[in-house]
């Protein structure tokens, strides 16, 4: 699936968004339909970074960066 609501059943959003997901990948072609596919979460996250980037591959690892995102708010400086 391009995009999954295991975790928002009742957000009708990601329900539509899963549904026109679907729909494209039901529309790939014969020839192409035989190659592996490898779904991968939709974080609250940017996957930038070797740490973030072998969190596709890991659900403990991914947790622990979302729990550490929403724990730490962005600092910036503008001035």
């Amino acid at each position: 699936m391009v995009f999954s609501k295991q975790l928002t059943k009742n957000d009708l959003l990601a329900q539509k968004i899963e549904l026109m997901g679907n729909e494209q990948l039901n529309a790939i072609p014969d020839n192409l339909k035989n190659l592996p596919l490898k779904t991968f979460p939709l974080l609250p996250y940017n996957v930038l970074g070797i740490e973030k980037l072998r969190s596709l591959f890991n659900s403990e690892l991914q947790k622990s960066i979302s729990e550490n995102n929403f724990l730490k708010p962005e600092t910036s400086s503008r001035f």
